[in-house]
């Protein structure tokens, strides 16, 4: 080490110089929220709850695109399929292989886990 300098922690706290907060002190990044912003985890009752659920079919089912109408898909009986909406006359569903999302519209014939099931 050459004569007269200092390396390392030693030197900065012998000079007396450093005024910046320690690394374990942290400043918010985000300003609080103001008085009259509300946060809340709960929903408006006027908001709809779409909740993803899973059905079978007792025949096999055409599944359709939502905008032409035109078939995507295949639903056969003996599996249970992913239903993300229902829409009441139909449900917005997803081919649990390939991800693909389409229409259900014949709505004859399902259960679903949790109605018919006893879950």
């Amino acid at each position: 080490m050459v004569q007269g300098q200092q390396s390392g922690p030693s030197r900065t706290a012998e000079a007396g110089q450093s005024h910046a907060e320690p690394a374990t002190q942290a400043s918010p990044l985000v300003p609080a929220p103001s008085g009259s912003e509300s946060i809340s985890a709960t929903r408006e009752e006027s908001e709809n709850v779409v909740e993803a659920f899973w059905f079978a079919v007792g025949t096999p089912r055409q599944i359709v695109d939502e905008r032409t109408g035109l078939p995507l898909f295949m639903f056969h009986p003996g599996d249970w399929e992913l239903g993300l909406e229902d829409r009441g006359t139909e449900f917005l569903v997803q081919d649990k292989r390939t991800g693909r999302i389409g229409v259900l519209r014949d709505l004859s014939n399902i259960e679903r886990v949790g109605e018919d099931s006893g879950e």
